[in-house]
């Protein structure tokens, strides 16, 4: 048993630590649960030799405060972090499922691509979540698939949010800390620049690029190789590789990679606008490019961080987010010629016949401190755990959890600002 795993079984504050999940260059990373409240976490725990340093664990704690402060869906969520036993420690929103990398490796392995679709849509969720940091002046400045998570019910979460800022001064001394980094780092970060939003954005466009071409846009053995390569060497357009890209797409990811940041979007929104623009010209035989009435096309805007929580549903067919208002009580539902009832949430652009939806299905009510699904006699039902739920009985529902209308599944997200 190695030192990392002999803490499984262990406790730190209220936290039981479940499982050892891997090690980085800030901090080994287990999963734990927290007995009082029901839920599973991920707790990134600092190496040791950065608690010596009085400088850094400063920083670490003003960065971990800027952290908790973000409400996002496609954002991993901090929950709490804290000091003990001289180690300093991050308590974070547990994802389960994979890195992006994972799946770009074992995409690699069969000699295949991740599919078109399946990209852009990766790329306007990581675009969403750094769009509304951008905003609130948290740059990431280490955007790459290992920091990229993908749940198994289809969320896209950004993770490890501004934690790179604590290694600027340092990468020259902490063994491992630039390993695979420079492969995503934008020309001026090369450089020795600290980065900044654009800098975000050349990183997404790296991401872009691998995915639609199933290749790094540039390559080598020597991490430093890489770097400079960024700086100084042409890049090949994507359909080199791919000759079918199409033109729109290899526009856009052309753009994001400029080296000049000057020459680049300005903003991740102005990549969004360009990559829905896309979207809108995709015919789908399973959904129309219509937007529901309440979602726009990836994602609506999250409220202002004063808001004690965010309730969203993530719709985990179609990829859309839709953010509830605390207090108030929703219908779900599709429309039907002239019926006098509209419902609030209206899925009838979406073909909401051939998913089983009812003209009212269910409702949802979102409480100051939960989420009740109620089923409104809906033909198909209403389905939780393989349970369908009987008609005006409310269920209450948790984080994560996901529940049916018809064939349809929809997921509960919930991010409340108090610290455990």
């Amino acid at each position: 048993m190695t030192a990392s795993e002999e803490l499984v079984g262990k406790r730190i504050g209220k936290y039981q630590f479940m499982e050892y999940l891997g090690y980085g260059a800030m901090a080994r990373v287990y999963k734990a649960y927290h007995t009082t409240l029901d839920r599973y976490v991920a707790i990134k725990l600092l190496h040791p030799h950065f608690a010596s340093d009085v400088d850094f664990v400063d920083q670490f704690k003003r960065e971990a405060k800027n952290l908790a402060t973000l409400r996002h869906p496609n954002i991993v969520q901090v929950y709490d972090f804290d000091i003990i036993d001289n180690m300093p420690y991050m308590i974070m929103e547990f994802i389960d499922g994979p890195t992006l990398k994972n799946v770009i490796d074992e995409t690699g392995r069969r000699h295949v691509r991740v599919s078109l679709s399946k990209s852009v849509r990766i790329i306007m969720n990581i675009g969403v979540a750094l769009s509304y940091a951008h905003k609130r002046s948290m740059v990431h400045r280490d955007v790459k698939p290992s920091n990229v998570m993908l749940e198994k019910s289809g969320r896209v979460v950004l993770a490890d949010f501004g934690l790179a800022k604590l290694l600027t001064g340092k990468r020259m001394t902490i063994s491992g800390t630039v390993k695979g980094t420079p492969a995503y780092m934008s020309p001026e970060q090369g450089l020795g620049k600290s980065g900044e939003a654009r800098s975000d954005i050349y990183s997404l466009g790296v991401i872009f690029y691998e995915l639609a071409t199933g290749k790094l846009p540039f390559d080598s053995d020597n991490p430093l190789a890489i770097a400079m390569k960024h700086v100084n060497e042409t890049l090949k357009s994507p359909k080199n590789y791919v000759p079918e890209l199409p033109d729109h797409i290899e526009a856009i990811i052309m753009k994001t990679m400029e080296k000049d940041p000057a020459k680049r979007y300005t903003t991740v929104d102005q990549l969004l606008q360009d990559l829905r623009s896309f979207t809108r010209q995709v015919k789908t035989t399973k959904l129309p490019t219509a937007k529901l009435s309440l979602i726009d096309s990836v994602a609506t805007p999250i409220p202002d961080t004063s808001v004690d929580a965010q309730v969203s549903l993530h719709f985990v067919d179609t990829g859309q987010i839709l953010n509830l208002e605390r207090g108030n009580e929703y219908t779900i539902g599709r429309r039907y010629q002239n019926q006098p009832v509209i419902p609030d949430i209206d899925l009838t652009p979406f073909k909401a016949y051939e998913w089983g939806i009812s003209r009212l299905h269910a409702k949802i009510y979102v409480g100051e401190d939960d989420v009740k699904v109620t089923d409104l006699g809906s033909s198909n039902g209403t389905w939780v755990s393989g349970e369908k739920l009987p008609p005006n009985v409310p269920r209450s529902m948790r984080h994560g959890e996901i529940f049916f209308l018809g064939k349809l599944r929809i997921q509960v997200l919930v991010y409340d600002t108090e610290t455990t």
